[in-house]
């Protein structure tokens, strides 16, 4: 199970996970409700958000910039799971029905 992942897949997953759960964070502390709205995020939630995402490279980065980096880190994701286990779940072949009991 160790070798179904190479180095640059790992990377790619323990990237999004890290960004992911800092990201969760913020907002499950910010949101009101039961949902997080950016388009309500206050300015200093907003830099929060970006320094999570960004680091100190967040200065002078817009909040549209975020929503683009979370979006493709989510398709990078999805991608790894199409290609690692949706892909072959569809070619194996279907599982065997069980005899009837009469």
């Amino acid at each position: 199970a160790a070798e179904a992942l190479g180095p640059a897949e790992a990377a790619v997953l323990i990237d999004a996970l890290h960004l992911f759960r800092r990201v969760q964070g913020l907002t499950r502390l910010a949101a009101r409700g039961d949902r997080f709205e950016p388009a309500q995020a206050t300015p200093g939630l907003q830099r929060a958000l970006l320094h999570a995402m960004f680091g100190p490279e967040a200065e002078g980065i817009d909040f549209a910039a975020a929503e683009t980096k979370l979006r493709s880190v989510q398709a990078g994701v999805a991608a790894l799971y199409e290609a690692i286990i949706a892909a072959p779940a569809r070619a194996l072949p279907p599982p065997p029905t069980a005899p009837e009991n009469d």
